[in-house]
């Protein structure tokens, strides 16, 4: 029996395919006599066909175990033709999926009040700060995906699309809003939906609370509590510190929100709790008050809301003579920053020298005392941008340098960025004081280079590292 050598032997095109399903390949031929054809997956055998002739065939593959899932969910089949006279091979890559399923997302903080990665606050875990980016992350079984679509529709923002499995997504109107979440996952086999919601509330973010004190007896002190902006359904509470009622502001719920005897229980004034109706869009708060005796007065405030809470504290002082706190400022850098972000930048190997500028108004005295503390941040501002300064960690590197003029010798800090406050009191009253701070970057020293004839050199200042 004579053979017909093989000719023109090629696979067909297949489409995309569902793990654990049969599925044929066919080829074509135009010349052989008493053919074999093999087939593999990814070097598996899969399937074969006989005692062919001139023509083309196919035959049913199926591979089931799920070991054998190739995870990129592309798979090689190749074929052997062959019979007594010729052999030719053949080969196709295919794709060979999971159907999609248990598709979901989860929300995390990138910065919070309550917490630095952990879900939302509300019983749906979807309440964030407006401010700060949210951490959206996509989760499913089956695949591999193809395409990822997120479309947020967003009261104020409007739609917004995303493409990535996994983000932080800031929302630019930094408002409270709700968000509509869609996410669709998909492949060349299936499409399959998630649906959500995120809801974004303004944060209580207060820049300052000051007085015009330290005042004499009989006179009214004045708090000035500055706000970026009081927030959504904010709450704020300020306990003057002489068992005076508590004073309330915010929204419209606060008086049923706040326990007067949690706060404090000494309060015996009528009414405990007073009460002024406040927008969130407040930016200035201002209290005044006459104190009964002289003295000093803790003074506490607290804001809160749903996805942010600030205290503070001080100290009201009264006299029966008039000493204000000084107004201090720390002067010796050029530009003399309070932004850390725009932080002076100074050389590691020069020394550095402040001093403060202060006026002062007391009838006592006019000696001062000065102390100086040098704090590190262990967070790199700039990456950080978004946290708000006062929520950066930092460590005292230098503490309790009780001298008018602070002076730090070259290469005593490391390369970094630091806050360096100055704490000015009045000598006697330690309760009447007034402080500023500094923000400088330490960073290396440039190599200087100064051209001579013939070429140029290189040289550094002494003890340069």
């Amino acid at each position: 029996m004579g053979y017909a050598s093989i000719v023109g032997f090629a696979l067909n095109p297949i489409p995309a395919q569902e793990f654990g399903q049969s599925f044929s390949v066919g080829w074509v031929m135009t010349a052989g006599t008493n053919v074999t054809v093999a087939i593999t997956y990814n070097g598996i055998p899969c399937c074969n066909a006989i005692a062919l002739s001139n023509t083309g065939g196919q035959c049913d593959c199926l591979i089931s175990v799920s070991g054998l899932f190739d995870p990129d969910g592309v798979v090689n089949i190749s074929a052997v033709a062959s019979n007594l006279v010729s052999s030719i091979p053949a080969y196709i890559q295919i794709e060979v999926l999971k159907i999609i399923t248990q598709v979901s997302f989860t929300m995390l903080t990138t910065y919070s009040d309550f917490g630095t990665g952990v879900e939302g606050r509300g019983s749906q875990k979807n309440v964030f700060p407006a401010e700060y980016p949210v951490k959206f992350n996509c989760s499913y079984t089956g695949g591999p995906v193809t395409d990822v679509e997120w479309i947020f529709n967003c009261d104020v923002d409007g739609t917004i699309e995303e493409s990535q499995f996994f983000f932080h997504k800031i929302f630019s109107s930094q408002s409270s809003q709700s968000c509509q979440i869609t996410l669709r996952l998909q492949n060349s086999i299936n499409s399959t939906l998630a649906h959500g919601n995120v809801e974004l509330k303004e944060s209580v973010i207060v820049t300052s609370m000051t007085s015009n004190g330290p005042v004499k007896l009989n006179e009214s002190i004045a708090f000035t509590i500055s706000l970026e902006k009081l927030g959504t359904q904010t709450c704020m509470w300020v306990d003057l510190g002489d068992n005076s009622s508590l004073l309330v502001f915010g929204h419209d719920s606060c008086p049923g929100r706040i326990d007067v005897s949690q706060v404090n229980p000494n309060i015996v004034s009528e009414p405990r709790l007073k009460f002024s109706f406040k927008s969130s869009d407040t930016q200035e708060i201002v209290i005044n008050h006459v104190y009964s005796g002289v003295g000093s007065y803790d003074v506490r405030m607290n804001a809160s809301n749903d996805v942010s809470m600030v205290t503070q504290e001080m100290v009201a002082v009264v006299h029966l003579f008039v000493c204000r706190n000084p107004n201090v400022t720390v002067v010796g850098l050029s530009p003399n920053s309070s932004n850390v972000l725009n932080a002076a930048q100074v050389y590691r190997s020069m020394p550095i020298a402040l001093s403060t500028e202060n006026v002062i108004d007391c009838e006592i005295t006019d000696r001062t005392k000065t102390k100086w503390t040098v704090f590190k941040f262990d967070d790199d501002p700039r990456v950080l941008r978004t946290v708000p300064i006062s929520s950066l960690k930092k460590t005292a590197y230098h503490s309790d340098i009780s001298t008018s003029e602070l002076l730090l010798p070259g290469r005593d800090l490391p390369y970094g960025f630091y806050e360096i406050s100055a704490r000015v009191e009045m000598t006697g009253l330690p309760d009447v004081f007034g402080s500023d701070s500094v923000y400088i970057q330490v960073v290396q020293t440039p190599w200087l280079e100064a051209a001579v004839i013939g070429g140029s050199f290189y040289t550094a200042p002494f003890g340069f590292i």
